[in-house]
């Protein structure tokens, strides 16, 4: 992304292809940056998308990019910004009729209602995130609407519900063959699950092995998510390892 804007950005009334490829380069750097915790420079890179398409008034566009700066923002913890952009991107969508558009803000809007608190409210949106992803096969969405499934429902304790999405998320990935840290995490966040659920099946040797595998972890929110995850785990396993908790 960083390559392409290099190439593209300096250039004066570039064609619309170019103006694409532009907008395409900000929202995967912006993308990625979430996913590092750069949380103001992938804004910057997310609003210069939000920019384009508001100037080529492609409704899809800044529905698409109001979604993914719904999750920095709620990374930041400004949770009242981020329910305005998830919900200004649900609108956005629902006019644009685009269904990965629709796929994205469904997601956001659940997103946010998470992060304030409100689980009903964010599984009916990440359901229909979910349901739409079997139609658009939009992995990165896909494996963050399963993934908050199964945080909202271990946080609920509906535990068989937790591992069915944590295992739907943990397939999306081996099925696309990438992001090897978020394949770590919700083998961790399943792993949880079991044993908060007092399942008899727990390897041992497998569980030492996933929380040795944290280590080669490389992105800021599976750090994130990793860490407390094990820390569940230490606390619920047994009383003998408070300590490393």
């Amino acid at each position: 992304s960083r390559k392409l804007l290099g190439r593209f950005v300096d250039i004066k009334g570039f064609h619309a292809s170019s103006g694409i490829i532009v907008w395409f380069a900000n929202h995967q750097l912006g993308g990625a940056l979430w996913l590092d915790y750069q949380f103001d420079e992938g804004i910057a890179h997310l609003k210069t998308g939000l920019d384009l398409s508001v100037l080529s008034n492609n409704v899809a566009g800044i529905s698409v990019s109001k979604a993914a700066l719904t999750g920095l923002y709620d990374g930041q913890g400004k949770l009242d910004l981020a329910f305005q952009m998830s919900t200004e991107a649900l609108e956005s969508a629902t006019e644009s009729g685009e269904i990965i558009a629709l796929q994205f803000a469904y997601t956001s809007q659940g997103i946010s209602f998470y992060y304030k608190g409100y689980f009903h409210e964010a599984e009916k949106y990440f359901l229909e995130g979910v349901s739409l992803y079997e139609k658009t096969s939009q992995m990165v969405w896909g494996v963050i609407a399963a993934g908050f499934l199964g945080m909202i429902y271990g946080d609920m304790n509906e535990y068989g519900k937790a591992e069915v999405y944590h295992k739907k998320c943990i397939s999306i990935v081996e099925d696309a063959k990438f992001l090897p840290s978020f394949h770590n995490v919700h083998k961790l966040f399943l792993a949880k699950i079991k044993i908060l659920n007092h399942e008899s099946d727990i390897d041992l040797y497998d569980l030492n092995t996933l929380i040795a595998s944290h280590g080669k972890n490389r992105l800021a929110v599976c750090e994130s998510f990793g860490t407390r995850c094990i820390a569940e785990i230490y606390m619920n396993i047994d009383d003998q390892h408070m300590a490393e908790a």
